[in-house]
């Protein structure tokens, strides 16, 4: 008799223990997260995305080619936004002579201004001196540069040469019937930088 009383609390004991083991059981299920919940989660909420503790070595090497170009990028929108800015000028640098070509102004200098008029001299005693309404004035330097000018209805005339010393002439339909620079001016004429002078072109009457 009492071995059966004894069997029948240790039976009711591991029965109540096996209740209790289900219990927590079914509790621990019900906390465990649905499959895909977290990844779905994740997508429509990113502020509920894992997070993980630290970057692993791997991973570090992995992000610096995206840092490289993160930064190739911002460079280049600094250089636009640079160069686009108000007030901002980029220097142009001259050009430069063709290979083999003599330069008009082998000293960078600036030029001079050549004016005047041209005008008909000379003939019987007392004939006034007349315009020269129409022509062409050449002036040659002593290296052989040529500028030339048309005269216009005024008479006059205007180069702008390279610092050096001319000749001036002139050819003109009223004088010779303008077959030849035959109108000159009497003396050499010094061009100097950035300066006008004056020279009177007189055609000879016959």
């Amino acid at each position: 008799m009492t071995d059966q009383l004894h069997n029948s609390r240790a039976d009711r004991a591991d029965h109540a223990m096996d209740q209790r083991l289900r219990t927590h059981a079914g509790q621990w299920r019900a906390n465990l997260p649905e499959p895909g919940r977290d990844l779905d989660s994740a997508k429509t909420n990113p502020s509920q995305a894992p997070v993980p503790d630290k970057i692993l070595p791997g991973q570090r090497h992995s992000m610096f080619p995206l840092m490289a170009a993160a930064a190739v990028l911002i460079a280049v929108i600094i250089s636009i936004a640079v160069i686009n800015w108000p007030g901002h000028t980029t220097a142009i640098p001259p050009a430069r002579q063709p290979s083999g070509q003599p330069s008009d102004n082998p000293t960078g200098r600036q030029p001079g201004i050549l004016t005047g008029v041209v005008v008909m001299t000379g003939g019987p005693h007392g004939t006034p001196n007349t315009k020269v309404t129409s022509g062409t004035v050449r002036a040659m330097r002593n290296d052989g540069h040529t500028q030339t000018a048309e005269i216009n209805k005024n008479a006059t005339y205007t180069l702008t040469p390279p610092p050096g010393n001319y000749h001036i002439r002139a050819k003109s339909p009223q004088w010779n019937g303008g077959t030849s620079f035959g109108c000159q001016h009497d003396a050499i004429v010094h061009i100097r930088p950035s300066q006008t002078t004056t020279a009177t072109i007189q055609c000879q009457r016959r």
